[in-house]
């Protein structure tokens, strides 16, 4: 037998929210203040591990257990969301973020920094399925540009963490560090406001989607599982190349002093060039970010999920021939930029398509293609360190270059949520 029916297209009508667009805004600014939180450890690895007494080894368990604690808890938070139709936990992860990341000036033990990491990175994961399906809502007919918007401003919070965190420590010291509670909190106040009441879907998206045909929603599940595949390569590379950045860094600070272990004066400067580096992948996210939210069509979201990747895995194989220039202002701060498009550009365009996908669960969409992704991230600064160590930083950088070309591949199988294919069964 063969079955037809019109082609159906995702809902994007909302109901009515007072005062969206400064909603939408608050929610944007709170995403910027919690990956700030999120990003504090990562510019001081290289310090913390004089306070904190631990090994390179172990900065690879610290930076997997951030994206494992984050990772993991987001579709769990999503369920319960998209269930009761609430989102308090969204508003408690951000205040349990701004607490725990704060307090890491105290610690003296890699076990104390570990539960820190677990916790704070815990609340950031509520935190971001929870707010990013507030925004889709808010956002209305233009999801892409209100998703775009939401995730640029988590790059923003990400690069001033890369920026600021180094010459705070170097400048204040590490326990001065926790004075940034108080204003995490209350971003969580307006936080709160912005997205309590505010639905999480449109009126009738569980039986609308329910009309749709068996083989149609098959085929959309198995269109979230390619977009959510693609992610974890995205988010892998993302999480691989943090941990190589910090080898190279070490290893450039330790050259321009002539020496061959880290003292703490080399570590901070180590962090120092770190911190700008991490920061400038997060302006190519940045700038990806804008981008698609400015000038991004439906018709083109399809052809960036394979031209993007390549770009950025360009970008990364290339590198370790610009170890000469400048860190700071030169080829490798270029260079990062250029892998922060590459590899995250097109993760705003992966939120919007899912949440098309699936009009009727938009919080277990967005888990899906951030946490869900993340979790599995958690493996990528562990494989960096292994690769660092048996094969060298100019053939780990190679290799995670060719790593994000699996992307490509992926978003190419990918159907658009608004052609007629994904929309229509096949015939059979």
């Amino acid at each position: 037998m063969s079955q037809t029916v019109a082609s159906i297209a995702p809902i994007e009508t909302q109901e009515a929210v007072p005062k969206a667009s400064a909603r939408l805004w608050w929610v944007s600014i709170a995403h910027c203040v919690v990956d700030f939180f999120s990003y504090i450890i990562i510019p001081l690895v290289t310090v913390l591990q004089a306070s904190a007494h631990f090994t390179e080894k172990d900065d690879a368990i610290l930076l997997g257990l951030g994206s494992i604690s984050s990772g993991l808890i987001q579709p769990l938070v999503a369920l319960w969301s998209d269930k009761h139709d609430t989102r308090w936990l969204g508003t408690a992860g951000a205040a349990v973020a701004a607490v725990a990341m704060c307090l890491i000036g105290y610690v003296d033990n890699l076990w104390m920094l570990l539960l820190l990491q677990g916790i704070g990175s815990a609340g950031v994961g509520a935190f971001h399925p929870v707010a990013a399906a507030a925004v889709g809502h808010l956002s209305g007919a233009r999801r892409a540009r209100g998703v775009a918007m939401f995730y640029s401003a988590g790059m923003l919070g990400a690069i001033g963490a890369g920026f600021i965190m180094p010459q705070y420590a170097t400048h204040l010291g590490l326990r001065p560090v926790a004075w940034l509670i108080i204003p995490g909190l209350l971003v969580c106040i307006g936080l709160a406001w912005a997205v309590h009441g505010v639905p999480h879907k449109h009126a009738g998206a569980h039986h609308e989607h329910a009309a749709l045909p068996l083989a149609v929603r098959r085929r959309r599940w198995v269109d979230i599982g390619l977009l959510y595949a693609s992610n974890v390569v995205r988010f892998m590379v993302n999480m691989m190349l943090v941990q190589l950045l910090i080898r190279w860094s070490e290893a450039r600070a330790l050259s321009d002093h002539a020496a061959t272990a880290l003292t703490p004066e080399i570590r901070h400067d180590a962090s120092e060039i770190n911190g700008p580096l991490q920061a400038a992948m997060s302006i190519g996210m940045l700038i990806a970010g804008v981008c698609v939210g400015l000038f991004v069509k439906p018709r083109m979201e399809k052809p960036l999920l394979i031209t993007m990747p390549m770009l950025g895995a360009l970008s990364i194989a290339a590198f370790p021939w610009a170890t000469a220039d400048s860190p700071g202002t030169g080829i490798p701060f270029a260079l990062c930029i250029l892998a922060g498009i590459g590899y995250a550009g097109v993760v705003p365009i992966t939120i919007s398509m899912a949440q098309r996908l699936l009009p009727h669960r938009t919080s277990l969409a967005s888990g899906l293609m951030m946490g869900g992704a993340w979790s599995i991230a958690a493996l990528g600064p562990a494989l960096a360190q292994q690769l660092y160590l048996r094969a060298g930083l100019s053939q780990s950088f190679m290799a995670v270059g060719g790593l994000l070309l699996v992307a490509v591949v992926l978003g190419a199988l990918v159907r658009h949520p608004d052609s007629p294919a994904s929309n229509t069964p096949t015939t059979g």
